[in-house]
């Protein structure tokens, strides 16, 4: 039986990090491996992107939505159910709002969490709205999928979830096609110049005090003063606010902040990278961490963290997150230690697996099946 399934596409063509690839990346895998089923996506007005990732395949259609508002609206379920749709799915956070117990025909509904960081840390933008829209939407939920075991332990806890509402499944990835690195382009657009054995550093995505980027520049300060270590460019990304701050320290020759790097050129700052740096103290899982493992890069990251779940090697784990002197004296070792760095990346290829997006699809359509066959 061919099923309708809804799935909320505006971050295809809207603003977002790693949830903005998530939800690209469902879109297109869901196309690719299910033929069985059909797929309406709502978005907005204007979506290039969407109409040229639905081109090859048949099982869809685009449904545009006029009014922003109504995404958040109980009349969005008045659509859903005049389009046939069996299932919804939320790639990020927010559902319409209406209550369970109205007796509708709804569809399922499925929503999908990326971290709870609006709990723990306030956000810079819209923190109020953050954190009663995702409760009322989790709750509406009739499945959540959680990102990370540490994630799903958090929303029990946080938000009073049965925890067999929540189901973990993590991000899928699949390597990009990267055959040359045009390194003049990367020079002329993002200002990147190496030299020759010169080791860059990838750091993405400074821009909440969680991800504990001021304590990584005081790192790269000692290993420039105390290990005088300078044989190096570190790249952080939506930092500019900490370009003051970078002056001061007197780092402007080995660190580059860039605001935004697009989603196809990442692939080549990773095969650059010697090491890939991702400090933050609270992530739902860490989407930079399962890039670096496919490209084989060593990453660095914080204790305590959902991230941890992923990577369990003593060696890329800070014990103490907030001290530069052990993230300075990390980094060194690893650059200027061959045989660990081999060890480490020979570790790193045995966890690709688990983020395959053909596994990542089966789940997530054993999910949605789950909920059918429950209706029923």
């Amino acid at each position: 039986m061919k099923l309708k399934i809804g799935i909320d596409a505006r971050l295809v063509d809207g603003k977002g990090g790693g949830t903005k690839v998530y939800t690209t990346e469902l879109i297109k895998n869901l196309l690719k491996y299910d033929r069985e089923n059909f797929y309406i996506l709502y978005t907005y007005l204007y979506h290039p992107n969407l109409s040229k990732l639905v081109q090859p395949y048949r099982n869809v259609k685009i449904r545009e939505i006029k009014h922003k508002l109504l995404f958040y609206l109980p009349i969005m379920y008045y659509i859903l159910y005049k389009d046939g749709i069996v299932i919804f799915h939320s790639p990020a956070y927010f559902l319409p709002l209406i209550p369970r117990f109205i007796k509708t025909k709804l569809p399922k509904l499925v929503v999908t969490f990326h971290g709870l960081d609006f709990e723990f840390y306030r956000k810079q933008n819209r923190h109020i709205y953050w954190r009663i829209l995702s409760r009322l939407s989790a709750r509406i939920a009739d499945k959540v999928i959680s990102v990370s075991n540490q994630q799903k332990n958090e929303l029990v806890n946080r938000f009073k979830l049965d925890p067999s509402k929540i189901s973990t499944i993590y991000y899928g990835y699949e390597l990009p096609l990267c055959k040359e690195i045009p390194l003049s382009y990367l020079t002329k657009k993002y200002g990147l110049f190496l030299k020759p054995n010169e080791h860059l550093l990838l750091c993405v995505d400074g821009s909440e005090k969680r991800k504990n980027l001021t304590t990584i520049l005081y790192a790269l300060k000692i290993l420039v003063e105390k290990y005088y270590f300078t044989n190096f460019k570190c790249i952080i990304t939506r930092a500019s606010s900490y370009y003051g701050f970078i002056q001061k320290l007197n780092l402007s020759e080995h660190v580059i902040t860039l605001e935004w790097i697009n989603f196809e050129d990442m692939k080549y700052f990773y095969k650059l990278a010697s090491l890939v740096i991702y400090p933050s103290l609270y992530e739902g899982v860490g989407f930079p961490v399962i890039e670096a493992i496919f490209n084989k890069k060593p990453v660095l990251i914080s204790k305590g963290t959902a991230m941890c779940e992923i990577i369990n090697n003593e060696k890329l784990i800070i014990q103490e997150p907030r001290n530069s002197y052990l993230w300075a004296s990390r980094i060194l070792e690893i650059l200027n230690n061959e045989k660990l760095r081999s060890q480490i990346i020979a570790d790193l290829e045995n966890l690709s697996g688990k983020f395959n997006w053909n596994r990542i699809i089966k789940e997530i359509l054993n999910l949605y099946t789950s909920l059918i066959y429950a209706k029923k």
